[in-house]
């Protein structure tokens, strides 16, 4: 149990401490209502509005319409969204998008925007990563044989694997982080020390307990 304004004060310390520590380029203001904490958009538009598989054009798109929770320095983009039914969180979606490009930081220092560096750097076809979206999401309402309750997805909108329980922000920060920026991780105690447990329950069921899932201790 948590309320949404507890969500949101979570994320504002969050992407405040990155931005002072060069982490972060950009964040976009705190949406907090009643029925969800997520980023402050200038459209109406969900960032997964279709079932497609997430594609460069796509990154372009979130990108050029504010669609994202952050930027990292890097150009990879977090998306944090939490839905709420009173003070019980109903629902998540937490996104980390990969730069499509090594980005050359010192074009975006000099004013360019970065959509217009990340395009320049997308020209040159050797420059092009293949890197993956990584998305945990908690949707209960649709949980059903193939799609858990809490549910892991990268490279495919096809792939769900289950997750033990959904996940609190400073959980899925330490696996961004852990994962992809180790040696910022390893210095930092502040990414250490955030909270990871609490707010949830375990959700998965015996069958996805019984196949390769995602669990943790705490």
């Amino acid at each position: 149990m948590t309320t949404p304004r507890a969500v949101a004060t979570e994320l504002n310390q969050l992407f405040d401490y990155l931005e002072s520590k060069g982490i972060v380029y950009y964040w976009n203001p705190i949406d907090e209502a009643p029925q969800h904490v997520s980023w402050h958009s200038t459209t109406n538009e969900p960032f997964l509005s279709n079932h497609d598989d997430i594609s460069v054009a796509s990154y372009i798109y979130w990108l050029r319409n504010g669609m994202y929770s952050a930027v990292l320095a890097d150009g990879s983009l977090l998306q944090i969204t939490y839905f709420f039914d009173g003070n019980r969180i109903m629902g998540h979606r937490l996104a980390f998008v990969p730069c499509p490009v090594t980005i050359d930081q010192s074009m975006v220092a000099d004013g360019l925007p970065l959509a217009d560096v990340v395009e320049l750097h997308l020209a040159t076809a050797d420059q092009v990563l293949m890197k993956s979206m990584i998305r945990f999401d908690f949707d209960p309402l649709n949980a059903r044989p193939r799609h858990p309750e809490a549910h892991l997805t990268l490279n495919s909108i096809e792939c769900r694997i289950a997750c033990v329980s959904p996940l609190r922000i400073g959980r899925f920060i330490d696996f961004v982080f852990r994962n992809f920026y180790p040696t910022f991780h390893e210095q930092d105690p502040y990414l250490q020390q955030m909270p990871q447990s609490g707010w949830f329950d375990n959700t998965i069921v015996e069958d996805d307990r019984r196949s390769l899932h995602v669990a943790w201790a705490g």
